[in-house]
């Protein structure tokens, strides 16, 4: 989700995972803030547009909180579901500064180690160890709204070690390239167009001769060069 687009409307995009392990773009709506039951929509206009990925998606991983569990698992009935960690981090980090009324480097680590628990019982003992760092109101807070949801963030219980930094990753990156092409001021048809020709550059792309490029540029470059090169044709298709 992109927030900052403008005043009036935000950008969402569901990315997924490609089999050369590279983030893609495969549904994007631009909708009024605050658009209700939007996560859904998106949902299920991917799989009106592609109805066998329906029963293929292994992990679906969210940047929001747990008010669309259902509606994903609804959708997407082999998906085990995941809140992005460091949204969940963010998020914790964030009100526990609001209720404390103070930052400690302790503060962040210890819900890093929370959310790094390799096992249980590790969770578990970090857990107990919370009043030590944090107030009991924080501690009430994090019980009543995150303990009972820490399969969906914490380490021991995720889809794959380490993948939703992975995934984080693929998030940063499409929204720093989108936000490099925006401007506040404008209006909803500019960005319309803007979305419509990074999309076009994209099927460009897909129509590239990769062996015709690559072997000009290895008629004029050193190897070393002409191989990234390669790469980044690769990257764009």
């Amino acid at each position: 989700k992109l927030t900052h687009m403008s005043n009036e409307f935000d950008f969402y995009t569901v990315l997924c995972e490609d089999a050369n392990g590279r983030g893609r773009e495969c549904v994007c709506c631009i909708a009024k803030k605050n658009t209700p039951n939007i996560f859904r929509c998106l949902l299920l206009s991917l799989v009106q547009c592609v109805p066998e990925i329906k029963f293929q998606v292994n992990c679906l991983m969210v940047e929001s909180g747990t008010e669309e569990l259902d509606v994903i698992r609804n959708v997407f009935p082999k998906a085990k579901v995941q809140l992005c960690r460091t949204w969940v981090l963010e998020t914790l980090y964030n009100k526990a500064v609001e209720i404390e009324g103070f930052s400690y480097d302790s503060m962040w680590n210890f819900l890093c180690k929370l959310a790094d628990s390799p096992s249980p019982s590790k969770y578990a003992d970090c857990l107990r160890k919370m009043t030590t760092v944090f107030s009991k109101e924080f501690v009430r807070y994090f019980k009543n709204n995150w303990h009972p949801y820490k399969e969906l963030w914490v380490d021991s219980w995720a889809f794959e070690s380490n993948k939703g930094d992975v995934l984080r990753s693929f998030v940063r990156a499409h929204q720093q390239m989108i936000a490099s092409e925006l401007l506040s001021s404008w209006k909803i048809v500019d960005y319309i167009k803007i979305f419509y020709k990074l999309q076009t550059q994209k099927a460009e792309a897909v129509d590239f001769s990769e062996g015709e490029v690559s072997k000009h540029y290895r008629q004029i470059c050193p190897v070393e060069l002409a191989d990234l090169v390669d790469e980044e044709i690769s990257a764009a298709k």
